[in-house]
């Protein structure tokens, strides 16, 4: 297993910085690329578009990322109150992806599937640490990951928490475009990493 430096830059992208593994310090996490610069925005077709970039416009032309971290952390805050209910996350996803999207069966999930305890666990702690990663996702992940095309010899590395930041922001159905109703040609070989 090569170190992190030696590996072939062209063809990888990290979005960490480089670590070297010592198990005396297991606890510690990598550091996101850029981290002391902050959120470096790539906005083309060879990368995600992130939610957090301000070149993501809605309709009125204004960015809705301070929108989105708004109602997050709304629902972050009913969630910390043990408040939240289901019709808190369904009212956020809906403001934030910008649609009415049937949601029906997360419903059923969350209040006829889980038990009184669980349902309990998913709407206080759970939901409430996705918030966090959604809400933080420009400073977990400090750049776009790339996309990745068959054919192309590609990679990306990041660490497990970037992994959770990025899917939390598709379960709130929060990366742009891919909400639409007719897709981009440019995603139109990518699968839809939105939740709903």
């Amino acid at each position: 297993m090569e170190d992190m430096e030696k590996v072939e830059r062209n063809s990888h992208t990290f979005m960490i910085s480089p670590l070297k593994y010592d198990r005396s310090r297991s606890y510690v996490e990598p550091i996101p690329v850029n981290y002391a610069s902050g959120y470096i925005d790539r906005w083309d077709a060879n990368y995600v578009r992130m939610p957090c970039s301000p070149c993501y416009t809605t309709n009125n032309t204004q960015p809705p990322w301070q929108m989105i971290r708004q109602e997050l952390i709304q629902l972050k805050k009913k969630c910390d109150a043990k408040l939240a209910t289901f019709e808190d996350l369904k009212a956020t996803i809906i403001k934030c992806a910008g649609d009415n999207y049937d949601i029906y069966c997360l419903e059923v999930l969350i209040t006829s599937v889980y038990s009184n305890m669980q349902r309990a666990q998913f709407m206080t702690t759970i939901l409430s640490n996705m918030c966090d990663l959604a809400l933080n996702v420009d400073t977990l992940c400090s750049r776009p990951p790339a996309l990745l095309r068959i054919g192309m010899n590609r990679s990306v590395t990041m660490s497990q928490r970037q992994a959770a930041s990025l899917l939390a922001c598709a379960f709130f159905s929060l990366f742009p475009y891919r909400s639409d109703r007719e897709p981009k040609d440019e995603y139109k070989n990518f699968q839809d990493p939105n939740f709903i």
